[in-house]
């Protein structure tokens, strides 16, 4: 038992070491909150980013006030695109959804009904 508890000591110490210089060694990311433009503010409302590709291009889903989703792609910059597919409904709980963006910048996307 007694030499557990310094070589319990010294492996904290190490993985403390480890932990500091992982961290150090991160690279630094900045989280960003946003809202694409017409998403609602209320209950199952809002925003929801599914995918990024490399260029740091999103695409999801926004739901507005009637509960009706669109598509959305924002950029790197901040700009959004909001857009429908021509064939999805547009009652509540229907819309157009961008699911994945690929490194070309095409998006899949769907209209549930």
């Amino acid at each position: 038992m007694k030499t557990r508890k310094p070589m319990l000591r010294v492996l904290a110490g190490v993985l403390t070491f480890a932990c500091i210089a992982t961290a150090a060694d991160a690279p630094k990311h900045k989280i960003i909150t946003f809202d694409a433009p017409g998403a609602g503010k209320g209950s199952g409302q809002g925003t929801l980013p599914i995918s990024i590709n490399p260029a740091g291009k999103i695409t999801g889903l926004t739901r507005d006030a009637n509960l009706v989703r669109h598509g959305f792609l924002r950029d790197k910059h901040g700009k959004f695109t909001v857009f429908d597919d021509p064939n999805a409904g547009t009652s509540s709980g229907q819309g157009t959804r961008g699911y994945s963006i690929n490194p070309k910048g095409e998006i899949r996307h769907s209209n549930p009904e």
